[in-house]
């Protein structure tokens, strides 16, 4: 997709603060000052040899998708055929990452290094600026806010590997047994480029069945908002 030129006429209503309740759309604001920047300097505009927006995978079968999600994975009913991320009877002394399907495959090796034969398993392009090197509105290191749904049989632990900074989230803990656990969590990140991410799970028995039923990835204004770098946030300042 290129980046929008055109010097037709630009309203007020086009490019002031929005109000309650209602959106405005920004492209023909941006499309209106890169028209007057080609026509005043003679030259392209920056940015006009890459995308304007990069696209992003949503979800594996289509479902509700949650405000400022960047993908959504749900199995659906194809959990029952064998279908989704599973891991079943892995060993307990090393972490697995799964396969689309019943295939569990060990992400650790004995000299603790992690294959890379393999695809992620999540490919999710992230805001620029959403970045696990700047600081969000949290305080915190700006993170991808993750939620998800898993089958379990058996206490487990759960983490996602950012393949694209070499970095692991914070483990999550899931001690239901026998029924369906909600989680929640946060995943590193790198702005501007889409992440390889894997997730990854360890448990203490080989007695085991985990399914994945449902994994969202959000960009959330708590845990992903870089800080402000002026004196208010964009919330709280005046409107015009």
């Amino acid at each position: 997709m290129g980046i929008g030129r055109s010097i037709s006429t630009l309203r007020h209503v086009e490019a002031q603060v929005a109000a309650r309740g209602r959106s405005v759309s920004i492209s023909k604001l941006v499309g209106t000052v890169h028209g007057e920047f080609e026509l005043v300097t003679g030259t392209p505009p920056p940015g006009a040899g890459s995308r304007l927006l990069r696209p992003h995978d949503h979800c594996e079968i289509g479902v509700p998708l949650p405000r400022n999600a960047q993908h959504t994975f749900d199995c659906g009913q194809r959990v029952g055929s064998g279908q989704g991320l599973r891991w079943q009877n892995q060993t307990a002394v090393d972490w697995f990452r799964p396969y689309k399907g019943s295939f569990d495959y060990s992400y650790i090796t004995a000299t603790n290094e992690r294959f890379a034969t393999k695809p992620a398993n999540f490919h999710i392009y992230v805001t620029p600026n959403i970045d696990s090197d700047n600081t969000a509105v949290s305080t915190n290191p700006c993170y991808l806010s993750v939620f998800g749904l898993v089958g379990i049989n058996i206490a487990c632990s759960l983490r996602f590997y950012n393949r694209t900074l070499d970095q692991v989230s914070a483990t999550i803990s899931l001690t239901n047994t026998t029924s369906i656990d909600e989680f929640s969590g946060t995943c590193p990140c790198r702005g501007g480029v889409v992440n390889e991410i894997d997730v990854e799970m360890f448990c203490s028995t080989t007695s085991n069945l985990i399914v994945m039923h449902q994994l969202t990835f959000a960009e959330t204004r708590t845990t992903s908002q870089p800080a402000s770098s002026g004196t208010a946030l964009y919330a709280s300042s005046t409107r015009p």
